[in-house]
């Protein structure tokens, strides 16, 4: 693993380099023109203009984020350590489930594009609601390739809904806090919801004597949740930034 982690430090030359390059979208450009010498927003201003649009996207973002943490983290170590896997074996379920849902992510991002990013929204929203119900039931039938189907499953519709959120979530906001805003949803869907799962799964766990329906029952709620959300936020795929 140390070989892997050290060489993850090129990647801080490559995002230097492509942070650099990159040029700044032309309605920013524009803005940037129009503003002038007055004064800049703050950077958290988008908190006091528009909570409601970020508490929104946080929820939204809930989902993929607990899903991914459920059936990625929680389920190795389930798999592991209560149905007697080896480590490689789970390794490579995993793996394959990475490898296929590289692919949804490319779909998510290009049908975002023709029929709207709540849609696309949905239909992942859809597909982990699935993954969440049947995962623990096929885990423990420890049939290998429907687990990686349910595993393929997940990690896919956590990609075909991240292929849309770069745009969904940048859509919301004006250009001055368009960066700020689309940044807060996603960081506090991943912090306040997903990074808390492992943890809340282990939890349920124990506290129920080793019984998964309470983990499952989290799962299905937090997807209820971020279906709700989206009803709070506009499809703006086909309107301009800047107007």
């Amino acid at each position: 693993w140390r070989l892997p982690f050290l060489l993850s430090f090129l990647l801080i030359g490559v995002g230097y380099y492509i942070r650099r390059k990159v040029e700044e979208t032309p309605v920013f450009l524009e803005n940037a023109k129009q503003a002038g010498a007055a004064e800049k927003p703050k950077a958290l201003a988008v908190l006091k203009d528009r909570p409601g649009t970020v508490v929104a996207l946080i929820l939204s973002w809930a989902a993929p984020s607990v899903v991914f943490y459920i059936c990625v983290v929680f389920a190795s170590s389930y798999l592991t350590n209560n149905l007697g896997f080896d480590k490689g074996v789970t390794f490579a379920i995993v793996l394959i489930g990475n490898m296929a849902s590289v692919f949804a992510g490319v779909m998510g991002g290009k049908l975002s594009d023709r029929i709207g990013r709540k849609k696309v929204f949905i239909i992942a929203l859809v597909g982990l609601f699935i993954a969440v119900a049947s995962l623990f039931p096929i885990m423990d039938t420890k049939n290998l390739l429907m687990i990686a189907a349910v595993i393929v499953l997940a990690l896919s519709s956590v990609q075909f809904m991240a292929g849309a959120m770069p745009a969904f979530f940048a859509e919301a906001f004006p250009t001055s806090m368009r960066f700020t805003g689309s940044a807060l949803g996603l960081s506090g869907g991943t912090l306040f919801f997903g990074a808390t799962t492992p943890f809340i799964a282990t939890w349920l766990l124990q506290t129920s004597d080793g019984n998964t329906f309470f983990i499952t029952l989290y799962g299905l709620v937090i997807i209820a949740v971020s279906s709700a959300a989206l009803f709070f936020l506009k499809e703006r795929y086909n309107k301009p930034l800047d107007g």
